[in-house]
């Protein structure tokens, strides 16, 4: 099975980004929507820091292995 890492965000330029940093990595690199997540995650913190704090809660954790 091979292993990928699936990311909390449906912002296709962002994707293009994180694929090209971590293209070395051998594993496969899917937004959450590619992954079959219909979820809607509503960023409304007042900074990145807390909108990625929201992303992070326990029961959004999207790495998969």
């Amino acid at each position: 099975m091979k292993r990928r890492i699936v990311f909390a965000t449906g912002n296709e330029n962002k994707m293009k980004e994180i694929r090209m940093i971590l293209a070395d990595l051998g594993m496969e690199i899917v937004s959450m929507r590619e992954a079959g997540v219909d979820e809607e995650i509503v960023e409304d913190g007042m900074s990145f820091e807390e909108n990625a704090e929201i992303k992070d809660l326990p029961e959004r954790i999207l790495l998969m292995i």
